[in-house]
C-alpha cells in the first residue's frame, strides 16, 4: 500500500478493495499452514472474547486439547495486535 494523497472517494475505495483482497488471501494462506485441530478453535474465534467453556461447547473437544491449540496459535501470533482471547 503505501502513502498517496486522496483526491475522491474512489481513491479510497481502491485502496480498500485491494487491502481486502489481500487480507482475504492471506487468511485462506494462513488457515491452510494450521492442523486440523486448531482449524476447529481458529474458525470459533472472533473479535469477541469468548470463554473457554463456550468454546468446549462449540468443538466438542476435550479441555487440554482446547488449551493446547490455544497455546499453539498464540505461538504463531493469532492473539498479536488484536482483542481476540480465548478466555
Amino acid at each position: 500500500m503505501g502513502v498517496k494523497p486522496v483526491q475522491c472517494v474512489k481513491d479510497i475505495s481502491e485502496e480498500y478493495i485491494e487491502f481486502a483482497e489481500n487480507t482475504v488471501e492471506n487468511k485462506t494462506v494462513f488457515q491452510k499452514t494450521l492442523e486440523k485441530g486448531e482449524k476447529i478453535v481458529y474458525s470459533c474465534i472472533s473479535l469477541e472474547p469468548i470463554h473457554l467453556d463456550t468454546l468446549y461447547r462449540k468443538v466438542s473437544m476435550n479441555i487440554d486439547d482446547i488449551q493446547l491449540m490455544r497455546i499453539k496459535l498464540a505461538l504463531i501470533g493469532v492473539f498479536n495486535n488484536c482483542r481476540v482471547s480465548i478466555i
